[in-house]
């Protein structure tokens, strides 16, 4: 009995680790939402389901407390899943829409680790099975979806895509009409989870299956696949269908031209850095991750050979090859198209940039490369030995110590690549039981108009967003009825937000507006007969009614294409239906299911297999310590945290108080032009203000201002007490080179751009925040004429050469050139002297200035540029022969710097020649 209990426990050790893997990436969930930019979109659609649950519709596809009240079709473009799971979890929480929000996205990790787990032991082995898992469930993009974008439905669509392909690999492996069934459903819930994603990520899953026919053999594999394909997107047509066919009537096409593609693509590799605990807006880099890169590329490789083996040699085909190679094959030509590389694919191809944004495609390799990377942790020895075909549940053991290493290494690369993601703002004050009208609220503050980004799924014909009153939540159809008639004319005998039913009596035609937006599915009729509904110059419902008695009715409800998808839906279920109580037979003949059987039967993993879940359960044990112990509260070299208004390794400037509102508490500067500011709110900002960076030159001068109205991306107002944004700026400096600038900050009022005085700067409204250059050019050619010199002031600035005449004539001026290098850093701005002396040493005139005349002050010089200083000077002396000398002081103090090496025998100036003035 202890024996069997054991043998229960260590088959359980695989899934605990799994679950594990799953928690460390969910950990930070353990507390308010992740501020995500997608994150409200999904928030308050939980009032729109309990609205439309209460009202005893499961799925309404017209959701009429949008848009202000007037009203948008979501949910018929919309997939509802993400949506209906979040509010079954928000009633299983006890109507608590935070918790409710983080257990779904802890739920997306799980089923993603579980499906992943499933499908990597089922082709690589308990070993490959974890590596998967990892890998994927640690992806920099697998954890933007949820603590940068806080999208819920994308999140969901990674979760159930390797569930998905597990259950097709077994269906396929060994088919049977419950299998069938299965995977059919999760087909299903793959296409009602996100629009986008889960076509991306269907296809090439539907592509990538036919190896799993190749590596079972046998045609009838091929009608099963098929079947499991047709008979989910059968189920799932009534959500699908209306959107690919009805989304002409919308506003997307418009919408979605206004986003430029090439502003969203990808990087292949780019670290986040050392992350800052809270920082909304942090730079997070679009990338599938290091690992999963380095990983995808050895097992494509290593698989690519075997099959390149194969070719030469002409032996067995090796089919798990094929599987892994074209799993990497997939990965890498999606991957490709989220690359700037592939502008041109772009440019060309319609239907791509229909999709907005590039990134969007990291959905694929995010799933494909953590598979190709087991091409590495699979390994058959080949028939030429004599030996069985084995997997890496029998490897020898030095290549098995090899690959346990490879997989703690694994887990602990990806997670040390995840951990700045997983720090993410939070979103505080949100209601913790939405109502119809925080949904209203939420539209206007945060201007997603009908819970989209950019109300998108509204009627073409509405070209403006309403601006007059907003329709009470809950309004029936009948309470938007803005056509004022008397009483007697029409009579109200029910109305719900979808239907209305008058009794009319007219005198004449009469035309009634409802605050209600156009759309196909709004129809109408007269004692039965069907009636016109049209829209008006602002796309709002519109109908005539003729004179006399009538009973009106107005409902929302199917059209042709909405019949046929719910059709087609309830006869995909009856299928399913059928085949689940119909006897489970096998498909294929007891011949086939023996040999299938024989390629299941797999050898039981050794000792030192069994002990890997739990090592990984040990180093996940450590790794979430780690995070909670130290990460979460200390400074390290992955995050740091914000203390005493300071950011640790991010310069503060020395004031930045804004009206006791706003705290600038760093300036990150990358030369020549890129700005990055750290704002902190000290309090909730009474207004959204707007930030005004104004571009001095050297002289002071201001070249340029920039007003930003969206700091961050965001209005300050959307800002909670202690929270901090990160605003970037790209600046675009004047033509001119070299050239120095500072950078002026101020934040003024939106409507009546009165600045906000700095309360730790004396109360100006202005102070200096950074200091940008354009650099001398790389290579400056120094002319045959001028006179090499190389000598040094102080300890960071030599005079390479001096360029002068020798003889110039009282009426033109003089004009020289002196060549300055800096040879390390300069901290001072220091002003050069020329003096024109007798022969014998008498001081005669001078000239003092910055180089350039102040353009470029030395303090700017980055050492090894080399500064081309052309001066001209109207020298008002009597004819003769004159000393020029030159040198360098501090114009604060007047000190000079003293000169070393060639020519420096004057001590803090240098003879740079003898000048002949001529009449």
């Amino acid at each position: 009995m202890l024996m069997l209990n054991l043998g229960k426990l260590r088959a359980w050790l695989p899934w605990l680790a799994v679950l594990l893997l799953a928690a460390l990436a969910a950990q930070p969930l353990w507390g308010l939402p992740p501020q995500g930019d997608d994150l409200l979109l999904h928030y308050f659609r939980i009032p729109l389901v309990n609205a439309q649950w209460a009202a005893g519709v499961p799925l309404a596809r017209w959701q009429p407390d949008l848009v202000y009240g007037y009203g948008s079709p979501l949910f018929n473009f919309y997939p509802p899943l993400s949506a209906w799971l979040l509010t079954a979890l928000y009633w299983l929480t006890g109507q608590q829409a935070d918790v409710a929000i983080n257990l779904l996205f802890a739920l997306c990790l799980l089923l993603g680790a579980v499906g992943m787990f499933g499908l990597g032991r089922a082709l690589a082995g308990e070993l490959g099975g974890l590596v998967a898992t990892a890998v994927f469930t640690f992806s920099p993009h697998v954890a933007a979806q949820i603590y940068s974008r806080g999208s819920t439905s994308n999140s969901l669509a990674l979760g159930l895509v390797p569930l998905a392909a597990w259950l097709i690999w077994r269906v396929v492996e060994r088919p049977s009409a419950r299998k069938i069934v299965l995977a059919a459903l999760v087909i299903a819930l793959l296409l009602l989870s996100h629009a986008a994603a889960s076509l991306l990520l269907l296809a090439p899953l539907l592509v990538w299956s036919a190896t799993f026919v190749l590596r079972w053999g046998g045609s009838r594999r091929w009608l099963v696949l098929l079947a499991a394909a047709v008979l989910g997107l059968t189920i799932a047509a009534f959500a699908w269908l209306p959107a690919f066919t009805e989304i002409q009537f919308t506003r997307y096409a418009a919408e979605a031209g206004k986003v430029w593609y090439g502003d969203y693509f990808a990087t292949l590799w780019a670290w986040p850095g050392t992350a800052v605990a809270g920082l909304r807006g942090a730079y997070l880099p679009k990338t599938v991750g290091l690992v999963a890169l380095i990983l995808g590329a050895g097992g494509t490789a290593v698989s690519g050979y075997g099959l390149l083996n194969w070719w030469r040699k002409r032996g067995e085909f090796p089919a798990q090859d094929a599987l892994f190679f074209a799993a990497g094959l997939l990965g890498w030509g999606v991957l490709f198209l989220t690359l700037p590389v592939s502008d041109l694919v772009w440019q060309f191809v319609e239907p791509l940039r229909g999709l907005q944004f590039p990134w969007r495609l990291l959905d694929v390799p995010a799933f494909f490369l953590p598979i190709a990377a087991l091409g590495i942790f699979y390994r058959r020895e080949r028939k030429e030995r004599g030996e069985k075909e084995k997997s890496l549940r029998s490897p020898r053991s030095l290549r098995l110590n090899f690959l346990i290493m490879a997989l703690l290494v694994t887990i602990l690369a990806s997670y040390v690549n995840l951990v700045p993601y997983l720090y993410p703002p939070r979103w505080v004050g949100l209601p913790e039981r939405p109502s119809l009208s925080d949904v209203t609220t939420a539209q206007q503050t945060y201007q997603i108009i009908g819970l989209t980004a950019w109300g998108e799924y509204s009627d073409a014909r509405v070209s403006a967003w309403p601006t007059g009153p907003v329709m009470p939540a809950g309004s029936s159809l009948a309470d938007k009825l803005v056509t004022a008639v008397s009483g007697k004319s029409l009579t109200l005998q029910e109305s719900d937000p979808w239907t209305a039913v008058w009794q009319t009596n007219f005198d004449e035609p009469t035309a009634l507006i409802f605050a209600s937006h156009i759309f196909p599915g709004w129809q109408a009729s007269l004692d039965g007969d069907g009636l016109a509904v049209v829209a008006d110059e602002n796309g709002r419902l519109q109908l005539t009614i003729p004179p006399g008695e009538h009973t009106l009715e107005i409902w929302f409800g199917r059209t042709p294409v909405r019949w046929l998808a719910d059709f087609v839906s309830v006869a995909g279920l009856l299928v399913c239906l059928w085949l689940v109580v119909k006897p489970n037979a096998r498909i294929f003949t007891a011949e086939v299911a023996e040999n299938a059987e024989e390629k299941e039967k797999t050898l039981r993993p050794p000792r030192s297999l069994r002990l890997i879940p739990g090592m990984v359960m040990v180093l996940a044990i450590l790794l979430l310590l780690g995070k909670v112990l130290w990460l979460d509260s200390g400074n390290s070299p992955l995050v740091v945290q914000v203390v005493d208004g300071r950011i640790p390794h991010i310069p503060a400037p020395p004031a930045g108080n804004f009206g006791d509102e706003l705290q600038l508490v760093g300036v990150e500067t990358t030369l020549p032009n890129e700005l990055v500011l750290y704002w902190q709110a000290l309090q909730p900002p009474a207004a959204a203000y707007e930030v005004v960076l104004t571009l001095l030159d050297g002289r002071g001068v201001p070249q340029q201002t920039i007003v930003n109205p969206t700091p961050g991306f965001t209005v300050f107002t959307n800002l909670s007490t202690g929270q901090l944004l990160r605003d970037p700026y790209t600046i675009l400096l004047p033509d001119t080179s070299p050239a120095s600038y500072t950078v002026q900050i101020s934040l003024r009022q939106p409507e009546t751009e009165f600045p906000l005085s700095i309360q730790d700067a004396n109360g100006d409204t202005t102070i200096h925040i950074a200091r940008l250059k354009t650099p001398p050019e790389m290579e400056t050619a120094v002319p045959p004429t001028a006179t090499p010199l190389d000598t040094q002031f102080g300890d960071a600035i030599l005079l390479t050469h001096a360029d002068l005449p020798t003889t110039i004539s009282l009426t033109k001026p003089l004009d020289l050139t002196l060549y300055w290098q800096a040879i390390g850093p300069i901290n001072e701005d220091y002003t050069a002297f020329m003096h024109l002396l007798t022969p014998e040493g008498e001081f005669v005139l001078g000239q003092d200035g910055q180089p350039l005349g102040g353009l470029y002050p030395t303090s700017f010089w980055g050492e090894g540029e080399l500064v081309v200083d052309g001066r001209s000077w109207f020298a008002d002396v009597p004819p003769g022969e004159y000393q020029l000398q030159v040198g360098l002081y501090l114009l604060a103090t007047g000190q000079r710097l003293p000169v070393s090496g060639p020519h420096s025998e004057l001590g803090d100036r240098v003879l740079l020649g003898i000048i002949e003035f001529v009449p």
